[in-house]
């Protein structure tokens, strides 16, 4: 076989360099696609499992009013605090629980000495009792009200009747047998009618009118009564600041975690406002709300059934009520069905659809 001249040799030569320098990159490129792949595919399988971002469980929750005037001077549990059936959630100060025994207990001597005359028991009460008499009387204008309409109503039948009678009588309203005209006499029967029902709305209006202004004459004269509404008051209002001068301190009458507290240390609260939140345990209803990326969230339906995971690894199925935009993410609200023994209210858990 002849060879090849050198040039067309060298030529050669760097042909198959290029392919053998080639080789090493179609190797990788296959390394690359094949590794792609594989993420892709267990990308994929992770997929199948979608989880939140974040969950808390709540149960139902009650509020704890305050049941008196008071200072609070000690909030011993932040919110999200587990508390036991008989801890100390509130210390008010005694001083100012001494204050108010003073007050009430020098109301009831007030009474004691002006019990027979309601007068001034009245006028020295008005702050506790103008509540009673100013929803009575604004009440009993209202009806004084209807049965002044009802009055007005009446009289105004009662003319168009009396015209209609004297129509009646008059000769010229008569037939060819002397008796009164029928058109006449259908319109007399139908006002007869028309003044019955309206005699019996105005006695049913001065009836709810007179009932109403017994009762405020009956709460007037039972003022002096120690038996009566105000005195019954007092004693009430007495015994619970009595119950606090023995312990100043609200206990929790149940086991579970400290919801919102919603008052401050320092802070002068009335009689009935809103101290804080408890959530139970065990209290029946029980609701997680997860927050989901918004991809992720597209994947869930109501009434759905997922499977929500706490920190201790409690699992428990939960149906999905509510979708709704939050912010960046999604909240999907979902009610625990049959709730499981020892549940608590929690930040920490997730929702996982798998």
């Amino acid at each position: 076989m002849k060879e090849l001249p050198p040039t067309m040799q060298n030529k050669v030569n760097d042909s198959l360099a290029i392919i053998k320098r080639k080789s090493p990159e179609r190797r990788t490129l296959i390394i690359g696609i094949s590794l792609c792949a594989g993420i892709l595919l267990l990308l994929f399988l992770v997929g199948l499992e979608t989880a939140s971002i974040s969950a808390r469980i709540e149960g139902a929750r009650y509020i704890v009013k305050s049941p008196v005037d008071g200072l609070v001077v000690e909030l011993p549990f932040a919110e999200g605090s587990r508390i036991q059936n008989g801890d100390a959630l509130l210390r008010f100060d005694p001083s100012h629980i001494r204050e108010q025994n003073s007050i009430i207990r020098g109301y009831l001597t007030f009474f004691q000495e002006n019990r027979h005359n309601s007068g001034t028991l009245k006028q020295k009460f008005k702050p506790l009792l103008g509540d009673i008499f100013d929803t009575l009387n604004a009440e009993r204008k209202v009806l004084l009200e209807n049965e002044t309409k009802a009055q007005k109503l009446y009289q105004q039948g009662s003319y168009a009747h009396s015209r209609l009678q004297l129509q009646m009588r008059n000769p010229a309203n008569h037939d060819e047998k002397g008796l009164p005209r029928e058109d006449f006499v259908a319109k007399e029967k139908q006002a007869s009618l028309d003044m019955k029902k309206l005699e019996e709305s105005l006695q049913k209006a001065s009836l709810i009118r007179a009932t109403l202004d017994k009762k405020i004459r009956k709460i007037s004269a039972d003022l002096n009564s120690p038996f009566g509404i105000l005195y019954r008051y007092l004693e009430e209002q007495h015994k619970e600041v009595q119950s606090l001068i023995r312990n100043e301190y609200l206990y929790a009458n149940t086991s579970g975690k400290m919801g919102k507290v919603l008052v401050s240390l320092g802070e002068y609260v009335k009689k009935d406002t809103a101290l804080y939140e408890i959530m139970p345990e065990n209290s029946g209803d029980w609701w997680v709300y997860a927050l989901f990326d918004p991809e992720d969230a597209t994947r869930f339906t109501e009434r759905e059934l997922c499977t929500v995971i706490t920190e201790d690894g409690l699992e428990f199925d939960a149906r999905i009520v509510s979708i709704t935009p939050k912010g960046e993410n999604t909240l999907i609200s979902l009610f625990v069905q049959g709730a499981p023994e020892g549940i608590e209210a929690s930040d920490f858990a997730k929702v996982v659809k798998k």
